[in-house]
């Protein structure tokens, strides 16, 4: 099932300038290893940290969690409370 990803501006060039695109992805973990697997450069952006809203909804998901058809993620800079 494809997800629609969403990256913010400045991970653009890891991504042949793209920053958004269309995944075949059915949990969290498989959509991280499917970016990373098309484009390796990512891997640094995901070791650091992210942060991820699904549908409209931040969230700390877990690798396992199933993502509907269709849905909407967008991976930000980590997020940090204060």
């Amino acid at each position: 099932m494809a997800v629609n990803v969403y990256l913010w501006s400045s991970l653009a060039r890891f991504t042949d300038n793209k920053t958004e695109l269309l995944i075949e992805a059915g949990t969290v973990g498989e959509l991280i290893e499917r970016l990373i697997l098309e484009y390796p450069e990512l891997a640094r952006f995901f070791n650091r940290g992210f942060s991820v809203a699904i549908n409209g909804e931040i969230s700390n998901p877990h690798f396992s969690d199933v993502l509907p058809q269709g849905s909407e993620i967008y991976f930000m800079q980590q997020l940090k409370g204060g």
